[in-house]
């Protein structure tokens, strides 16, 4: 399962895959990522959502 959950996060953009490392291994808010990136809040959270659909789908597909 963890093998198939990198494979999914290779094929996020380095942006997403920034997001979701900040949102769930370093346990921060978004708008932490937002800092961090230097992106807007709003920007954040459409790659956030983005990511998590793309890596739902990527899961799906491989489970």
């Amino acid at each position: 399962m963890l093998e198939s959950l990198a494979c999914a996060l290779e094929t996020l953009s380095v942006e997403e895959r920034q997001i979701i490392e900040i949102r769930y291994w370093q346990q921060k808010p978004l708008k932490a990522a937002a800092f961090i990136t230097g992106l807007s809040y709003g920007a954040v959270k459409l790659r956030h959502r983005s990511a998590l659909e793309k890596l739902r789908v990527y899961m799906q597909a491989v489970c």
